[in-house]
């Protein structure tokens, strides 16, 4: 998907720059769109992001990154929950603020894995639901 709408806002006349910690698929995305790339993981160095939206100030921010951990979470890795929520917590609002502080344009949020999980059992989703609900000491 984030190929995709790179491709259109390039035949829109966009310059488009690219970031993945796929690198391999990166390089080969930013030659199909003659696009600045950098390769970032973002559930490490999601932080460097701000660098480059700093520098280079864009119209449109695409933040299509993301990713679900299923199942019961007592059986779940640690250090893959700490990445998913580095992804998908941490990367995401922190990108948020700082191109809110330092771009000049809109920023879209997508993901289509979203749409393919039983919410109820997603800890995204219990997540988003004490995000979405003021927490005060009688809740």
């Amino acid at each position: 998907m984030g190929f995709h709408l790179a491709r259109e806002l390039k035949n829109r006349g966009y310059e488009i720059i690219l970031i993945s910690k796929n690198v391999e698929r990166l390089r080969e995305a930013a030659r199909k769109l003659d696009a600045i790339y950098y390769a970032i993981d973002l559930s490490k160095d999601y932080e460097k992001i701000g660098k480059i939206i700093k520098e280079f100030r864009p119209k449109v921010i695409i933040n299509n990154a993301g990713f679900g951990i299923y199942g019961d979470i007592k059986n779940q890795d640690w250090r893959k929950l700490k990445d998913m929520l580095n992804v998908n917590i941490m990367a995401l609002t922190y990108i948020t603020k700082v191109a809110i502080e330092h771009s000049t344009g809109d920023i879209f949020l997508t993901s289509l894995r979203w749409p393919l999980v039983e919410p109820k059992k997603s800890l995204g989703y219990m997540l988003l639901q004490r995000l979405m609900w003021p927490i005060s000491p009688d809740a």
